[in-house]
C-alpha cells in the first residue's frame, strides 16, 4: 500500500481515491475504493504469517466498529502502522482497534482455559498461538498483559 511498507491495512469508510503503492511499476496511483473498504497490503498474503493477516483485518474492523462516526464524512482513512511503537505511544484510535482486535481473535476466557492446559510446557506461546491463529508476537503480548508468563 505505501512504498515504505509501514501501512498494512486501512479502512475506508467513504467512495473516494486512496494513493496505493504499485512495486512492480514503483510508482504511486490513485486507486478508487468504494466506501466501507478494508484494502491490505499484498505483503500479507505472500510474506508474513496467517497470524499477521488475521489481526490486521480483525484491526481494521475494529476501525469500522469503533470509529466510523469520527470518520465518516471526513474523506479520512483509519490505517493499520506496522510499527516499533509500545502500545503506549500510538494514537488512542489505534490502541482502541488493537484491543478489540484482540478481543475478537483472543477472548479472554478461552486463552486463559487453553494456556492452563498447556501451561506444563515449556513454550506455551507456539501452541496457543497455533490454536488462536495469532502471531507469536500477539500471543506473547496478551500473556504478558494477562499476567500468564
Amino acid at each position: 500500500m505505501r512504498k515504505n511498507g509501514l501501512i498494512l491495512g486501512e479502512m475506508v469508510y467513504e467512495t473516494g481515491y486512496v494513493p496505493v503503492y504499485f512495486a512492480e511499476e514503483k510508482k504511486y496511483d490513485l486507486m478508487l475504493i468504494d466506501g466501507k473498504t478494508i484494502i491490505l497490503d499484498e505483503s500479507l498474503l505472500h510474506n508474513r504469517s496467517n497470524g499477521r493477516l488475521r489481526f490486521t483485518c480483525a484491526h481494521e474492523i475494529a476501525h469500522w466498529i469503533l470509529h466510523k462516526g469520527l470518520f465518516l464524512g471526513t474523506g479520512q482513512a483509519a490505517a493499520f502502522v506496522n510499527s516499533k511503537f509500545s502500545s503506549q505511544e500510538l494514537p488512542a484510535i489505534e490502541r482502541q482497534a488493537n484491543i478489540l482486535a484482540t478481543f475478537l481473535l483472543m477472548p479472554t476466557v478461552q486463552v486463559k482455559k487453553a494456556f492452563y492446559a498447556v501451561q506444563g510446557t515449556l513454550d506455551p506461546v507456539t501452541p496457543l498461538s497455533k490454536l488462536f491463529e495469532v502471531s507469536k508476537q500477539a500471543m506473547n503480548i496478551f500473556l504478558q498483559e494477562h499476567n500468564l508468563t
